[in-house]
């Protein structure tokens, strides 16, 4: 655990104040008399002592009620915390005045608030003292045992440094929670392991923290429920104490048997789980003892500790066993959580898609009526279709309404006229060719192979003519 004299003294020294000879005297008087004569001096003493009140025990370093078992956190020990922040001999006279008005303001909070037996009272006082200072000085009407007037010595909570972790606590909870019905679920000690070195970096909580922390968490966060495994007949014991988380403050949650049960499980789990450790640190240690002896040739000694060590084994492998068997129940409980989740994930569901369906109108017979209606519809387009294929179809099959003797007439007459076309078009061509000439064409000498065939007679312009007329 973090804390000690040294780290104190190093924390004071770094104060800028701690080093200045007229704020030491100042801040080591009995100030409570400059409250109505000089105001702004007083309070800068005050608030100079709640800083440092606040962040040395943040930071571990202040003695609990028991000096020699360590150092709180979230509690203040208000008894004899002159002589923790002494200097040059010199003790501060004036922390009795920083404690009242931080138990007036709400800053602090008397231990007994959490741990005592007035849990109605407690709670009351808890909801309000953040937000209500003047209703939590009616604490003092009631609890004027710890008020100044009688100079009395006791322990208390310092309310910002709890607010802070029993933010963490529920943060980490909730990031480390897998399986709820058995993660929700600690004994004392457990949460003490859990959470002790893990709220304020490098700092351990205290037993006194942690108890603290948990009274909170139940009255104020009604982040928590609490039970404790004692009978009726038995005072209630720290270490009996069972805590289970609640998913949501709007949820009474109630600690069951069953719950009771689980605890049991978990606890018998760790205990079996050191055991096993504890068995096999002790086999090795017998190993090396009959090492050891048999480098002594002690052989009497070493076979007694071989036959040690077997019997170890023996009860090595029957705690093993039990082990898994607390293993596995863990396991089943886990799983039977996360069946009956799914299950309730199937039924939810299951009804949403009844409800949403039931809102649509969609059933099976509103779809067999959709579907017949909607083959009705496409044979309609179908016939529709056929209809007008047909009625083309006999259109184009009878045009202009003429019957078979006009349109013979009409096809005659569509002979006549391409056979005249065909006509028109041949004379045009005729007509195009170039004219004859006239005067005979110059002789021309005949090449051997020419020589050997007769030169045709020349053709006059009109039978050249009737001849293409013709091929026409």
């Amino acid at each position: 655990m973090t804390g000690g004299g040294k780290e104190l003294q190093a924390y004071l020294n770094s104060l800028p104040e701690w080093n200045s000879a007229s704020r030491i005297s100042s801040l080591f008087s009995d100030f409570s008399m400059s409250k109505e004569l000089n105001r702004v001096g007083y309070e800068a003493n005050v608030n100079f002592w709640k800083k440092v009140l606040v962040e040395s025990s943040k930071r571990g370093l202040l003695p609990s009620r028991d000096r020699n078992t360590g150092y709180d956190v979230l509690c203040l020990n208000v008894d004899g915390l002159e002589e923790v922040f002494k200097k040059n001999g010199d003790t501060p006279m004036g922390l009795e005045e920083v404690v009242a008005e931080m138990n007036d303001s709400g800053e602090l909070t008397p231990i007994t608030v959490f741990t005592g037996g007035q849990d109605g009272w407690g709670s009351w006082l808890v909801d309000t003292l953040l937000t209500s200072p003047l209703l939590w000085g009616l604490q003092k009407l009631s609890l004027s045992d710890n008020s100044k007037s009688k100079g009395s010595k006791t322990k208390y909570v310092l309310m910002h440094l709890l607010k802070e972790a029993g933010d963490k606590a529920s943060r980490l909870q909730a990031e480390s929670s897998t399986f709820g019905v058995t993660d929700c679920l600690m004994s004392f000690q457990e949460f003490q392991d859990k959470f002790e070195g893990n709220i304020f970096e490098g700092v351990q909580l205290s037993e006194d923290d942690i108890h603290v922390l948990i009274r909170y968490l139940e009255k104020n966060r009604k982040a928590v429920a609490i039970r404790y495994k004692t009978t009726e007949n038995s005072p209630p014991q720290l270490h009996d104490m069972v805590i289970k988380f609640v998913h949501s403050n709007s949820q009474k949650v109630q600690i069951t048997e069953s719950d009771l049960g689980i605890v049991q499980i978990k606890e018998t789990r760790t205990a079996i789980e050191k055991q096993i450790s504890d068995i096999q640190s002790r086999i090795l240690q017998l190993t090396e003892k009959a090492k050891e002896y048999l480098s002594r040739e002690q052989k009497t000694s070493a076979l007694s500790c071989l036959r040690q060590r077997k019997q170890l084994n023996q009860v090595l492998e029957k705690r093993s066993a039990s082990f898994e068997t607390m293993d596995s129940i863990l396991l089943k409980i886990q799983t039977a959580e996360s069946d009956a989740e799914i299950y309730k994930a199937y039924d939810v569901g299951a009804n949403t898609l009844k409800s949403v369906m039931a809102s649509t109108g969609l059933t099976v017979e509103s779809i067999d009526e959709t579907i017949d209606k909607l083959q009705d519809v496409m044979a309609d387009q179908e016939e529709i279709e056929q209809a007008m294929v047909s009625g083309m179809e006999s259109i184009q099959g009878a045009p202009l309404g003429l019957g078979e003797e006009e349109m013979g007439e009409l096809e005659s007459e569509l002979d006549l006229l391409l056979e005249q076309e065909n006509q028109e078009q041949a004379q045009q061509v005729v007509n195009d060719l170039p004219d004859v000439p006239a005067e005979p064409l110059p002789e021309q000498k005949a090449s051997p192979v020419d020589a050997a065939e007769p030169e045709p007679e020349p053709e006059s312009e009109a039978s050249h003519k009737e001849a293409l007329l013709e091929a026409s």
